[in-house]
């Protein structure tokens, strides 16, 4: 009897185990579910066509990009001269002449490493561009030119003759470090952090002539040579954030932007020297060269554009083609000072310019990656 009701109670107990067991067993089977991809997950994964963000097979995890930049530099504060057309001693129905960048080429360069199983990278990127701008302008009487940047203790009339170049050359440098997150299949977000550093040299040449000396009796003057030199470099940190929106068909929409906050110095140098009729040799009215200071600079960046990739070498190997327009402005880089008050006053007086340099274009980037 007691044999009976022993086996009576495991039998029961075991009948009871059973929907736990079962419940533990399907939860493990659920869990191994989601954890094992399927195949064609992977290959989704890895295929551009169908998702920004890829991971290349037994490859050294390096990308070369290269860019074609088609630039056009704008900059306040290069106006050279005031036309007159209706007054030699003061200024009616006046015009500004100022000095205006082309549009010219210039390029971008960088080296990328991605950490293997990891979907942060490492990468430097090197930027040059280089442009220059010209102007001129006559006037006849009635007309005359004033001059904008001439040294008032020169003593110079109005003038009827003038021509003014600028010469910009920029260099920047980035070393950043970047993470991609996926937060959707479609959308690719890519933060970074890094260092930067910018040399930006700016010169400007101005003649003007036709015009006399109010010092020297009949003494026309032939060549009133104006020249500034603005260069600043800087140095600091970089942060921003890059989107991928994946549209299909390895084709994707771009948009980036970062901020840079650069401590860095100015190196400014200007000086006047003018060439009279009949008298020997120049006459140097103004001559700075020992004129440095140091500002924090910012540097936003922004770009808008369309990309397509490509895997291929059994996914061993990436091509990508982007092409975007991009803008940059680069806060307070005219610092060249303008003179205001004639030489029998106080000659020091003067008016620090405050002008933003800005940069916009076509941007065309190739990138390979093994």
């Amino acid at each position: 009897m007691m044999k009976n009701q022993w086996s009576l109670i495991a039998a029961c107990s075991l009948l009871s185990l059973q929907p736990l067991n079962a419940f533990f067993w399907n939860k493990t089977d659920d869990a191994s579910k989601k954890t094992e991809p399927r195949a064609s997950d992977n290959a989704m994964m890895a295929d551009p066509l169908s998702h920004g963000h890829y991971q290349l097979k037994n490859a050294c995890n390096i990308t070369f990009t290269g860019s074609a930049l088609y630039w056009k530099a704008y900059e306040e504060g290069l106006d050279y001269a005031i036309k007159s057309d209706a007054g030699i001693t003061n200024v009616r129905d006046g015009s500004v002449k100022r000095m205006e960048f082309g549009w010219d080429w210039g390029f971008r360069a960088g080296l990328g490493y991605q950490i293997p199983n990891d979907k942060m990278d490492l990468s430097a990127v090197w930027t040059c561009y280089e442009s220059r701008g010209t102007d001129s302008t006559h006037a006849s009487f009635p007309s005359t030119l004033f001059s904008v940047w001439s040294y008032p203790g020169a003593g110079l009339s109005s003038e009827t003759q003038a021509k003014a170049k600028a010469r910009l050359k920029l260099n920047m440098v980035d070393l950043v470090m970047g993470a991609t997150f996926t937060p959707r299949r479609f959308l690719d977000i890519k933060p970074f952090i890094g260092l930067t550093s910018a040399w930006i040299d700016q010169k400007m040449d101005i003649h003007l002539s036709g015009g006399s000396s109010t010092q020297i009796v009949n003494a026309t003057v032939l060549d009133d040579h104006i020249t500034l030199h603005n260069d600043f470099w800087g140095i600091g940190p970089k942060v921003g954030i890059n989107t991928l929106w994946v549209l299909g068909w390895g084709f994707s929409i771009v948009g980036n932007a970062d901020v840079s906050v650069y401590y860095g110095i100015f190196d400014l140098r200007q000086d006047e020297a003018v060439s009279l009729l009949g008298i020997t040799p120049d006459n140097t009215y103004s001559d700075i060269d020992r004129n440095r200071q140091h500002l924090l600079r910012t540097n936003l960046d922004l770009m808008i554009g369309m990309r397509w990739d490509i895997l291929f070498n059994r996914d061993r190997c990436h091509l990508g083609f982007e092409a975007g327009w991009e803008n940059i402005l680069l806060s307070g880089q005219n610092q060249l000072m303008r003179f205001v008050t004639p030489g029998t006053g106080n000659p020091g007086i003067n008016v620090s310019g405050k002008g933003d340099l800005c940069l916009q274009g076509l941007t065309l980037k190739g990138s390979f990656s093994f």
